[in-house]
C-alpha cells in the first residue's frame, strides 16, 4: 500500500512538472504573435525566460492544487467503477479542465484548460502503464527542458541581431543616477574643468567598447586635481551593458576636498 501511494504521488508530481512546463513554453507564443501572424522575435529574445517562468508559476500552481485534487478524485472513481476504462479517466480530466474557463466565462481559457487537462490525463495514464511494467519514466522530465532549449535556440536564431550598444548609450546609462559621486562628472563623453577649494580640478568621462562584445562598454571616470606643486588623481570604471552596470576597477587617492562637492 505504501509503495502504491508513493508511486501515485511521484506520478502526479512528474505529470504536474512536465505538463505545466510544456504549457508554459507553448502558450507565450500566442502573446508574441503580431497582427500579421509573425512572432516579435526581438521581444522573445529579451522576455522568453521570464515569461516562461511567470507562466510556469501560474499554470503550475493551478495544476498542483486544482488539477491534482481533481485527478485524485478521478483516480478514486476509476478504481471503484471503471478500472479497465482508462480512456474514460483521460476524458474526465478534460471535463474537469473546463472549470477555470467556465468560472471566468472565457472560451479561450476553457479551450486551453481542456487541452492541458487532457494532456495531463494522457501523460498520467502513460506513466502509470510504464510504472506497472517496471519501465523507466524519469527520462520524461527531460522533455520540457529539451523543448525549451529548442524553442529558445530557434527563436533566438531567427531574431535579427541587436544593434551595437553605443558608447553614448553606455555613458547615459552610467550617469543617470542622482546623489552619487558619478554625478560630479560630465553626463557625456568629455571633460569638466573648475576650481574646488583652491584646487584646479579636471573631471573626465570616457568610454571604450569591450573587445568582442558589441553590447558592453567600459565607462571610466577620471578626476585630477592640482594646487601649486600638489598633483594627484583617481579613477573608477564600470562595465555597462543595456540593463546593468557592474564595478570594474579603480585606483588613486581620495581628493583633499569634500567629495560631495559636485560640479557646478
Amino acid at each position: 500500500m505504501g509503495s502504491d501511494m508513493s508511486d501515485l504521488m511521484i506520478r502526479k508530481l512528474m505529470t504536474t512538472f512536465v505538463i505545466s512546463t510544456l504549457a508554459s513554453i507553448v502558450l507565450p507564443l500566442f502573446s508574441w504573435l503580431g497582427n500579421d501572424g509573425s512572432i516579435a522575435l526581438n521581444q522573445v529574445r529579451t522576455d522568453i525566460f521570464y515569461t516562461i517562468l511567470f507562466y510556469n508559476m501560474c499554470i503550475g500552481t493551478v495544476i498542483f492544487i486544482y488539477g491534482n485534487a481533481a485527478s485524485l478524485v478521478i483516480e478514486w472513481f476509476r478504481c471503484k467503477w471503471f478500472a479497465r476504462w482508462l480512456w474514460l479517466g483521460v476524458l474526465l480530466h478534460g471535463l474537469f479542465g473546463m472549470g477555470l474557463g467556465l468560472l471566468a466565462k472565457s472560451w479561450f481559457l476553457l479551450l486551453i484548460g481542456v487541452l492541458i487537462a487532457l494532456a495531463y490525463g494522457a501523460l498520467d495514464w502513460w506513466l502509470e502503464a510504464r510504472m506497472l511494467k517496471g519501465k523507466r519514466v524519469a527520462f520524461i522530465m527531460l522533455l520540457p527542458v529539451a523543448l525549451y532549449a529548442v524553442t529558445w535556440g530557434v527563436l533566438d536564431g531567427k531574431a535579427p541581431p541587436e544593434p551595437p550598444f553605443s558608447p553614448e548609450e553606455a555613458v547615459a546609462f552610467a550617469t543617470q543616477g542622482k546623489g552619487t559621486t558619478i554625478q560630479a562628472f560630465p553626463d557625456h563623453i568629455g571633460i569638466w574643468r573648475g576650481t574646488i577649494e583652491g584646487y584646479q580640478v579636471d573631471r573626465e568621462t570616457s568610454v571604450e567598447e569591450t573587445a568582442g562584445n558589441r553590447c558592453s562598454c567600459i565607462v571610466t571616470f577620471t578626476e585630477t586635481w592640482r594646487k601649486g606643486n600638489i598633483t594627484n588623481s583617481r579613477f573608477f570604471a564600470y562595465q555597462v551593458d543595456r540593463d546593468s552596470m557592474t564595478f570594474y576597477k579603480s585606483s588613486g587617492a581620495n581628493p583633499p576636498y569634500a567629495s560631495t562637492n559636485l560640479k557646478e
